[in-house]
Parts: structure tokens; C-alpha cells; sequence
């Protein structure tokens, strides 16, 4: 393999995978400092690391969706078969 598609691959795969090893350390990070925290800044971090995924969560799931449906909606009703539900 070449040198430039070391890289393309390597670039490649940070592209596809970096936001979900981001959370899943991030997500590790407050588990692990719940699990042995007694209080303090160990409840905080606990507490801002576990809210990281649930509000990816809701903006890519539930506010980016509304937003579509609205822009949707201002457009007008799609005329092709597929897009009725």
C-alpha cells in the first residue's frame, strides 16, 4: 500500500469512527468517575460526561429532525408516491 493511501485510509477511518470513539471515551470517562467518585468534582464530571451522548442524542435525533420536518413542510407536499406514509 502507498503512502497516500495509507493516509486516505488512516484519514478515512477518523473520519467515519472519530465522533463515536469521542463519545464512547467521554462516556467511559463519566461512568468510570461515578463509579468512584464520593462527591464533589467527581459528581460533576460524572454528571457533564453522561449528558455529552444524551444531548448528541437529542439534537441529532429530535431537534434536527423537527427542523427538517419544517422545512419540509414550508416546501410544500413532495409529488412523488414514495415520500407518502
Amino acid at each position: 500500500m502507498t503512502h497516500e493511501k495509507q493516509a486516505s485510509a488512516r484519514q478515512g477511518f477518523w473520519r467515519l469512527w472519530g465522533w463515536p470513539l469521542a463519545l464512547a471515551f467521554v462516556t467511559l470517562t463519566g461512568l468510570t468517575a461515578a463509579l468512584f467518585s464520593e462527591g464533589g468534582f467527581g459528581d460533576w464530571l460524572a454528571s457533564a460526561c453522561l449528558a455529552a451522548p444524551v444531548l448528541a442524542c437529542v439534537w441529532f435525533g429530535w431537534l434536527r429532525r423537527s427542523k427538517r420536518r419544517q422545512t419540509a413542510a414550508e416546501d410544500g407536499p413532495d409529488p412523488t408516491p414514495s415520500a407518502q406514509r
